[in-house]
């Protein structure tokens, strides 16, 4: 495992403090603490190519932890007639490995266990499939696992692909689900749950042919790859007996960019979710309907694309997290509701020595997350990235350089941490008896409240002489008749402390007398006191 130097360089530029939007302008960080590094998934020999092809998903257990991991894993030992830079016949799909540490405690990312394959296709590259159209025939992988309403019950939805082409592009993708009872080893494939729009919109069979025709246009003219569909779905469970489904979907035929989207599916006792309904606009679509959708996050003008969401629940930030992909970087954003995102911010700058890179994972396991689907203060993205082949002719490589896989995508790993920038709020409320032009006349209290919606509030503290001493509390009593300066403020949980604010209270507690006035009355003289 070797540090990705390339990349560690470039990320020294941009691997400082990033804020994250927010919808009260609170300011949260992510900050990288290590380098870029590479991961293998599977021991020396025995590992995963193509890997992470999708997002990760894991569940501890008392033994440590599974993890599913999309990829592929080669079944054949010697090349066939057909030069190949691996052997044709594969594995590819979704993969378990069961560790007792993953990724802390200990330095390493690495998966050490042989991968076992759960869910997917054997794929011969001289022999493809290429039969009538099913939504999962030419590939299936596992991306979200999560747990059903039943006991020992899981739910996975993965990637699913049709080549319309019978080649690896052009591609028009969807999502199925499939249900295990047995830890997530086996599985029942229930069908396809979300369509693309343009798929829905326009229906399969004119999706297809406008690939092929771009693909191998008459008259002859520039070919074009042309994907379409719903792809990379991360789950979460919410507390309202909803699963809530996270996808991006490409629709080059309906004119839409590349953007983020969401369904929901109300969850059965028997961990079976009923038909979805996409978030259409400030409302959720009717039950079923796949031809309406807008999108939860589009991306900027610089960022072309948003895809490969990955959404969890981050109780650092106590807000939903999203990490996704674009043409340029990863990104991230928050949101309190998990439908009303806030702008999105960079995260991590792709290497461009690299062709490609996607497929992002936040994983957090040493705050006693249990799943993919909360993450905490430390976070390890996974994602992988497809190197650049050399120029033609092909450099004089030393006898001791490493040898680079140009033709699959490599595993990497690097570190953040994410913490609360943002001091708490703290108001004062004035409760007494008022006199005349803002005098109190009476005792009076001070009392302060404070919020912080990250961390939380540590304490508040006050002071009555200027700030050279501060004493611990959420009110104040004043008797003494005098005008107080006083300062107050807030610290919270992850020591952010607020700038003081100041008020004054005029307390004059003292008996209003007045002069005495003389009238003169014919017989006598009476003193009267004005009041």
């Amino acid at each position: 495992m070797k540090p990705k130097w390339i990349a560690f360089l470039m990320l020294v530029v941009v691997s400082g403090v990033i804020a994250l939007g927010h919808s009260n302008t609170a300011q949260q960080s992510i900050n990288m603490v290590g380098v870029v590094e590479d991961v293998r998934f599977g021991p020396s020999g025995d590992h995963l190519i193509n890997a992470p092809n999708g997002h990760i998903s894991f569940q501890k257990n008392a033994d440590g932890y599974r993890i599913w991991v999309p990829g592929r894993f080669p079944i054949t030992p010697t090349p066939t007639s057909t030069p190949t830079p691996s052997p044709s016949v594969h594995e590819e799909g979704g993969f378990v490995f069961d560790v007792t540490n993953w990724p802390s405690p200990g330095p390493s990312p690495d998966l050490p266990t042989p991968p076992t394959f759960v869910l997917g296709h054997v794929v011969d590259e001289n022999n493809p499939d290429c039969g009538p159209y099913i939504f999962d025939r030419n590939y299936k992988a596992l991306n979200a696992v999560i747990p059903g309403a039943s006991p020992n019950t899981l739910l996975g939805f993965y990637d699913a692909e049709y080549h319309a082409d019978c080649a690896s592009e052009p591609l028009l993708s969807s999502i199925g689900i499939a249900k295990s009872t047995d830890g997530g080893i086996s599985w029942d494939e229930d069908g396809q749950i979300i369509k693309g729009l343009d798929q829905a919109i326009l229906g399969v069979d004119v999706v297809i042919a406008k690939q092929l025709a771009a693909a191998d246009p008459s008259p002859a003219a520039s070919p074009q790859i042309i994907d379409c569909g719903a792809s990379g779905p991360s789950a979460v469970v919410g507390n309202d007996g909803y699963i809530y489904l996270y996808y991006a979907d490409r629709t080059p035929l309906t004119g839409r960019p590349d953007s983020i989207y969401v369904a929901r599916a109300a969850v059965t006792t028997d961990g079976q979710p009923l038909n979805w309904q996409k978030w259409v606009g400030e409302v959720w679509g009717a039950v079923g309907d796949q031809k309406t959708a807008v999108p939860i996050l589009e991306p900027s003008a610089s960022a072309k694309i948003a895809l490969q969401p990955h959404v969890s629940w981050n109780t650092s930030l106590n807000e939903w997290l999203m990490v996704f992909k674009t043409a340029i970087d990863f990104e991230v954003a928050t949101s309190v509701d998990g439908v009303h995102w806030n702008p999105s911010v960079p995260l991590l700058q792709f290497d461009p020595n690299d062709k490609d890179t996607g497929f992002p994972t936040l994983i957090s396991t040493d705050e006693g997350e249990t799943s993919q689907r909360v993450t905490g203060t430390n976070v390890w993205l996974y994602y992988s990235s497809l190197p650049k082949p050399p120029p033609s002719p092909t450099p004089s490589v030393t006898p001791t350089a490493t040898s680079i896989d140009f033709h699959h995508y490599h595993g990497h790993f690097v570190q953040f941490t994410i913490s609360d920038a943002t001091p708490p709020v703290t108001t004062a409320s004035i409760a007494g008896p008022l006199g005349l032009n803002g005098w109190y006349t009476g005792p009076t209290t001070v009392s302060f409240m404070a919020t912080d919606d990250l961390s939380g509030v540590a304490r508040t503290e006050y002071s009555l002489d200027n700030g050279a001493t501060w004493t611990t509390g959420s009110s104040v009593s004043l008797d003494a008749s005098a005008i107080y300066n006083l300062l107050y403020r807030s610290i919270d949980e992850d020591g952010n402390v607020e700038a003081a604010q100041s008020l004054t209270v005029m307390l004059d507690s003292t008996p209003l007398r007045l002069p005495r006035v003389r009238i003169l009355h014919r017989s006598s003289i009476t003193w009267v006191w004005l009041r």
